[in-house]
């Protein structure tokens, strides 16, 4: 691949994308906003799911890579006709550019049984793709410095008292943020079509997973098991008066209606062996000093 196209470059996901491929070829990072950190070899263009880009930064692409998502928010227009419209403009203007790859990073949330809206959303484009011609990938949690999993981290290295859903028995499946960019690139690579799920195949409960990042920071809270109904049950109370949480209601209900899903094994496929949740962890989570 020469020319890449990412959107949603200034999210964990598509900024990671960015900054690895443009280490193979030239990148086009598409965003409502400048990335504060382009590579070298990457240029910016206008992106949004409402109006789209400039066809012009499409072209010569090899590879069209879609990571832009709209997140349904209090008073914001609705999520689901935003992430439609810009999904399938994309694509168009890809197919129009000449650009015979397009690649939709999905999630192991987007299951029929889905309860999550996020999940539900990825499903419905999912629904709207080829899976003859398009490829679309669905890691599970991804273990970097930023998203869903940094946010875990905060809470765990300042909070003494951390709650803990269920007691946490909730199986997770995880991929490290580099394995995955070696996922896309690989299947990239063999012309790769159809749904992918991407992560490590070994799953670890959720408190164990707790455990781990904890012993890395070097800060060990107490943990309060919570039945989900209350849990969720606050989280949408303290959403209504518009503060933030490290897990919204959203992503409990991810958490608690995941699926075990069945995993490709790239170590045999492509040569890539997907790391366990432990060495993910140990590689991104640096110890730090507690809050007082």
């Amino acid at each position: 691949m020469k020319r890449i196209v990412i959107s949603g470059a200034n999210g964990f996901i598509g900024s990671s994308l960015v900054a690895f491929f443009a280490n193979h070829g030239d990148v086009v990072a598409l965003a409502r906003t400048k990335p504060d950190a382009l590579p070298e070899r990457a240029v910016w263009h206008t992106y949004t799911l409402e109006e789209g880009a400039d066809p012009s930064a499409l072209a010569g692409a090899d590879c069209v890579i879609h990571c832009a998502l709209a997140v349904p928010r209090r008073g914001a227009p609705d999520s689901d006709a935003l992430n439609a419209r810009g999904s399938a403009w994309l694509r168009a203007a890809a197919h129009e550019a000449g650009c015979r790859r397009f690649v939709f990073l999905s999630s192991l949330s987007a299951h029929p049984g889905a309860k999550s809206h996020y999940g539900r959303s990825k499903l419905a484009i999912e629904g709207a793709l080829n899976p003859n011609e398009d490829l679309i990938l669905r890691p599970g949690l991804v273990i970097g410095r930023g998203g869903l999993f940094a946010r875990i981290v905060d809470a765990i290295a300042t909070r003494r008292v951390l709650p803990l859903i269920d007691g946490g028995r909730q199986p997770v499946q995880t991929v490290a943020i580099g394995d995955l960019c070696r996922v896309v690139d690989a299947l990239l690579a063999s012309d790769a079509a159809g749904a992918y799920n991407v992560a490590a195949p070994e799953t670890i409960a959720s408190r164990e997973l707790f455990d781990l990042i904890a012993e890395r920071l070097g800060h060990k809270p107490a943990y309060l098991s919570v039945p989900f109904g209350v849990a969720f049950a606050g989280a949408t109370i303290v959403e209504a008066f518009g503060w933030n949480l490290p897990l919204t209601s959203e992503n409990l209900l991810g958490l608690r209606y995941a699926h075990v899903a069945p995993l490709p094994d790239f170590a045999v496929t492509h040569g890539i062996r997907l790391r366990p949740a432990k060495e993910s962890v140990d590689e991104c989570v640096a110890p730090r000093h507690a809050a007082p």
